[in-house]
C-alpha cells in the first residue's frame, strides 16, 4: 500500500484523526465541537479502557481514597460503590475526575486544581498533614506512579489498587489500516497510551516511513510521549481539560491561510 506522508492542507475541510476511546454514554462533546469549527473528524479510538473486577477490601483501614482518574472512579461505581465510613475521605485530581463522582452520589473532599501527579501531591500537602495518613489509591494498569510516591515521600501509607486497565489496539482491519495511512492535518492524542499504539500501528503499516504530521496533545505525559516517538508536537494547552484542547486546535487552523 503507497504511503503518502505529506500533510498538507486540504482544500476543503481539514481531516482530523481523533484517536482517544469514545465515552460509553452521552454526546461526544469534543468531537462535535471540532465539527462545528468546520473540521472534518476522523474517530479511531486507539486504545480501549476495561474494569477489572474490584478486589474485596476493607475500606475502614483507610483514611483517604486518591482518584486520579474517571476511569477509576467509574471502575468503582461498576462494581459497587462502598458505603463510606464517616472518617474516609475522597480525593480527586483534577475537576474532570471530580465530575465523575456525581452519578454515584458521591462528592470529593479535596480536587486538586491541576491535573499532574506531582502537583497534586504538593496541593494535598499544603492542606492536609499527610504523614501516616492510609490512603487507598485505585488506578489503572499503566498509572502514573508519582502520587504514589510523592505522597509516600510525605509519610503517607499508599495502597495501590488496579481496578482497570489500558488496552492497546494492536490489530487494524483493512479499512482502519486505509485509515491509518492516510493524509490529516492533525492527530490528536489524548494519553501516552495512544501514542504509544499510535507509534506501534504506524511503524507496522507505513513500510518504515517516518510520521512527521502535526500532532495535539493533551497533558504533560502526552505530550513527553509524543515527543520522543515523533520528534514534535504542535498543540498543547496549559489546561489539561477536552475543552481547552478543542479551543486550541480551532485557534491552531484558524491560523492556517487556506492552499
Amino acid at each position: 500500500m503507497a504511503v503518502d506522508p505529506g500533510f498538507s492542507l486540504a482544500p476543503a475541510r481539514p481531516r482530523i484523526l481523533v484517536t482517544r476511546p469514545l465515552e460509553t454514554a452521552g454526546p461526544h462533546a469534543f468531537e462535535q465541537s471540532l465539527e462545528a469549527a468546520g473540521l472534518a473528524v476522523v474517530s479511531m479510538p486507539l486504545i480501549e479502557v476495561k474494569t477489572r473486577l474490584l478486589p474485596a477490601l476493607d475500606w475502614n483501614q483507610y483514611d483517604w481514597v486518591f482518584f486520579t482518574s474517571k476511569n477509576a472512579v467509574r471502575a468503582i461505581g461498576q462494581n459497587i460503590w462502598p458505603e463510606w465510613n464517616t472518617s474516609l475521605s475522597i480525593a480527586c485530581v483534577g475537576p474532570v475526575t471530580e465530575q465523575a463522582l456525581k452519578p454515584y452520589g458521591q462528592q470529593a473532599r479535596f480536587v486538586s486544581p491541576v491535573y499532574d501527579a506531582r502537583s497534586a501531591v504538593q496541593y494535598f500537602a499544603e492542606r492536609y498533614a499527610v504523614a501516616g495518613l492510609r490512603i487507598l489509591w485505585p488506578c489503572g494498569n499503566l498509572a502514573d506512579p508519582h502520587l504514589k510516591t510523592g505522597l509516600e515521600s510525605q509519610g503517607a501509607i499508599v495502597t495501590a489498587c488496579t481496578v482497570y486497565e489500558t488496552c492497546l489496539k494492536s490489530h487494524f482491519s483493512p479499512p482502519e489500516k486505509q485509515t491509518l495511512l492516510e493524509p490529516f492535518n492533525l492527530v490528536v492524542f489524548t494519553s501516552p497510551s495512544a501514542v504509544e499504539a499510535f507509534r506501534q500501528g504506524w511503524q507496522q503499516l507505513a513500510s518504515g516511513t517516518d510520521f512527521d504530521g502535526p500532532v495535539a496533545c493533551l497533558g504533560s505525559r502526552t505530550a513527553q510521549a509524543a515527543l520522543q516517538a515523533f520528534g514534535r508536537v504542535d498543540i498543547q494547552p496549559e489546561e489539561f481539560t477536552l475543552a481547552a484542547l478543542s479551543q486550541a486546535i480551532r485557534q491552531y487552523f484558524e491560523t492556517k491561510e487556506p492552499c
